[in-house]
């Protein structure tokens, strides 16, 4: 009963459904509609859209083996075939004469079901993609640095409509990027883990408590479900996780892989890097006496955000600490 128009379906019933609502929206009347898409996602079946697995740029913080390259190729064949249902979407906006009085917000949803992406608080869990088009005020071309959270799309949107934001939302509106303005919104950004699905807590795949904060600098991961060990989502049974299981015990993979909470049987309780140094995040700094005054800020951050949401999960510093 919260909205006007309500259709589910696959990727090829996008288009049809945008078209059916657009007809339906009376023509004296702005409109707001959200999309989505299921690419990138598993299962990988883009096939006519997959580059060759040896010749793309594998990131660095991926092992490079045989497998992982295939499975990355898959998820840029996706990510391919995405951009062709895109474009439909804006060929329609075209087609009707309101493409360039229409705001375009493209966003992920969750980082990619990738090694230590989706289901994990490092970068490639919680970055997501981000662009927004609109004439006459988004810069074409610029690229913004400044922190952003799912929950400032709200105020932005209502901004730009010249509508004031409720005074409950948490979010803040990042209007004034769009014009290259790099004056951060957020000193720190936070996210947390839960359940996936409606698994037990058994793998952290399923479930987790973790929480993150972090800025432009650092990062501060708190693990209270620690002995829970790194489980990947949506492809743990493949045999791609299962070769790199076996290359690590062989001792095949590169050596930065052998300390980060991938393959340990546990996690640490807290996880802390230099993002400008280490952006991978391979190195955790957490006790590091160089860097205790940055992992203390950090933490403190966390804490105080906790309380601030009554979070149920226990607190990071000890009563006296």
């Amino acid at each position: 009963n919260r909205v006007d128009y309500l259709k589910s379906g696959g990727n090829k019933q996008v288009l049809t459904q945008f078209q059916e609502f657009l007809n339906q929206k009376p023509g004296d009347k702005p409109f707001f509609m959200w999309a989505n898409y299921s690419d990138p996602h598993r299962i990988f079946d883009a096939k006519e859209f997959e580059p060759s697995p040896e010749s793309i740029h594998l990131p660095a913080r991926f092992p490079d083996t045989k497998l992982l390259r295939e499975d990355f190729a898959g998820y840029l064949g996706e990510i391919n075939r995405l951009d062709v249902f895109v474009g439909q979407l804006v060929e329609e906006l075209k087609n009707r004469g309101v493409f360039e009085n229409t705001l375009i917000v493209f966003i992920g949803d969750n980082g990619g079901a990738l090694l230590r992406g989706k289901g994990t608080l490092y970068d490639y869990g919680i970055h997501v993609p981000l662009i927004v088009r609109y004439p006459g005020l988004a810069k074409k071309g610029i690229t913004s640095g400044i922190l952003v959270s799912g929950s400032d799309l709200g105020p932005t949107i209502l901004d730009i409509a010249g509508v004031k934001p409720h005074a409950e939302m948490t979010g803040k509106s990042f209007k004034k990027a769009l014009t290259g303005d790099e004056t951060e919104n957020h000193e720190y950004l936070f996210a947390v883990r839960g359940a996936h699905g409606s698994g037990l807590p058994g793998v952290s795949s399923a479930f987790d408590l973790s929480r993150v904060v972090f800025n432009q600098k650092y990062k501060f991961i708190y693990n209270p479900m620690f002995n829970l060990p790194y489980h990947p989502v949506d492809f743990a049974g493949g045999e791609m996780w299962k070769d790199l299981q076996i290359q690590f015990s062989e001792k095949k993979l590169d050596k930065k892989f052998e300390n980060t909470a991938i393959f340990t049987k546990e996690r640490p309780m807290f996880e802390f890097f230099d993002l400008q140094n280490d952006p991978d995040e391979f190195v955790n700094l957490s006790g590091n006496e160089q860097y205790r005054e940055q992992e203390h800020r950090l933490k403190t951050a966390l804490h105080r955000w906790m309380i601030i949401y009554r979070d149920c999960v226990p607190l990071p510093i000890p009563p006296g600490r």
